[in-house]
C-alpha cells in the first residue's frame, strides 16, 4: 500500500494536510469524558498550543537530572522516567494510526478520482 506522497503507478498521489483546519472537536466528535481534558486546552490553533507545549516541555524536562528522573512519589507509583516512556510510545503508536489512516483515505480518494 503507498503512503501519503509515494509514486503510484506512473503518478504521485500528495496530499497537502498543512492547509487542512480540524477544529476544536464537536460534541458528537468525542464521548463526554474526553472534554474534560478538551476543554481545558485555549483556543483553537492545536498546531500554535501543541508547539508551546513542547517549548514548556523541554524547558520542563530537560531540567530533571538522572537520578531526579527515577524518582516515585510513592514506592508503587511510577517514576517520571517511566511517564515519559509511557507518553513517547503511546506518542508512537499513535502516530502509527494516525499514518495507516492518512495512507487509507489517500488510497480511497485515489481510487474515486
Amino acid at each position: 500500500m503507498a503512503g501519503v506522497g509515494e509514486d503510484v503507478g506512473n503518478e504521485s498521489f500528495l496530499l497537502d494536510y498543512s492547509v487542512v483546519m480540524i477544529g476544536r472537536p464537536q460534541d458528537t466528535e468525542a464521548a463526554p469524558y474526553y472534554f474534560t481534558y478538551i476543554n481545558q486546552v485555549s483556543g483553537d490553533d492545536i498546531e500554535a498550543v501543541l508547539a508551546h507545549q513542547l517549548d514548556e516541555f523541554v524547558t520542563l524536562f530537560f531540567g530533571i537530572t538522572e537520578e531526579r528522573s527515577l524518582h516515585r512519589y510513592a514506592p508503587d507509583k511510577w517514576s517520571i522516567r517511566e511517564v515519559l516512556n509511557h507518553v513517547s510510545d503511546t506518542e508512537r503508536a499513535l502516530a502509527f494510526i494516525i499514518a495507516g489512516h492518512l495512507t487509507h483515505h489517500a488510497r480511497i480518494l485515489r481510487e474515486r478520482y
